[in-house]
């Protein structure tokens, strides 16, 4: 159980998200398409990043966009040093040598400490700080690095034509039930907050500059509860379940054993990582 912040790294990133129907049972982002310091501790949220039309507009769409959660400096050190590890010259397009390159972590920094607006955010929707997994959350230089995927292509709406759509985890499907098509873009700074169930997918890039993002999840301590005592203790992330159902509770119980699963996408960066360590060390040299 998780939720994904879509971080963006560069200007005007266009992403698509999809959903079923309204109200929908929360599907995430699409890329063509598919908050106030401090964290909230518990369930009266006294946070100040998300208002109620946040909230609303969460549990109706998938998504909530939160504005300038950092400086576009910090976004530059990351940036710059993607295209050092990639060996590719950020003023010469024909040394990009892939459309799309999904980047291996490397360098880490607390969300809380760099981003206290979107820390914010992801506690409020999470139902509180104590029920997100980990000592220090903390997001990643893992980018997603979009040089000109289908460029070739003419840009169209996102509909149910458009590929690549998929839930996260590398889990794909539905997209023909979907009625609900969103083209989100974004500027340096902004985050992008989605429900995990939400389709999603990225668009085609024929701008001929390099644009970047970074999706990394949270994840909870203990899985989503469908059938609490009391309904303010309810994350909005269970309510966006609950609603796209269609019911006030769900008395729902995992019955099998939960395995771990590695996307051969993981293996692809392992072995990435190691090379693009070694061309930083060239260069250091």
């Amino acid at each position: 159980d998780y939720i994904r912040a879509v971080i963006i790294g560069n200007t005007q990133y266009p992403a698509l998200t999809a959903s079923r129907h309204t109200p929908i049972i929360p599907c995430i982002r699409s890329q063509h398409l598919q908050r106030n310091t401090g964290a909230c501790t518990d369930m009266a949220h006294s946070n100040q990043t998300l208002s109620p039309t946040d909230i609303d507009h969460f549990l109706a769409k998938g998504h909530v966009v939160v504005r300038n959660c950092f400086d576009r400096a910090f976004a530059q050190q990351w940036t710059d040093l993607a295209f050092k590890r990639l060996g590719y010259d950020p003023n010469d397009s024909s040394t990009w040598q892939e459309g799309r390159v999904h980047m291996p972590s490397i360098n880490r920094v607390a969300i809380r400490e760099l981003a206290p607006k979107a820390w914010d955010a992801l506690c409020h929707l999470a139902g509180g700080a104590e029920r997100i997994a980990g000592d220090e959350p903390a997001w990643s230089d893992g980018l997603i690095c979009n040089f000109g995927l289908r460029a070739d292509e003419l840009w169209q709406p996102p509909s149910a034509q458009c590929p690549g759509w998929h839930k996260d985890g590398d889990f794909g499907g539905l997209i023909e039930q979907c009625t609900d098509f969103i083209e989100l873009t974004g500027e340096v700074g902004d985050v992008v907050v989605l429900h995990p169930f939400v389709l999603h997918a990225a668009s085609n890039n024929p701008s001929g500059r390099a644009r970047f993002i970074t999706n990394p999840p949270i994840s909870l301590k203990d899985p989503m509860q469908f059938k609490r005592e009391y309904p303010d203790a309810y994350s909005p992330v269970e309510r966006g379940v609950l609603r796209g159902l269609g019911v006030e509770e769900l008395d729902f119980h995992i019955t099998g054993e939960r395995q771990r699963i590695v996307p051969e996408r993981i293996k692809r960066q392992q072995a990435m990582m190691e090379e693009q360590k070694k061309r930083l060390a060239k260069s250091a040299a």
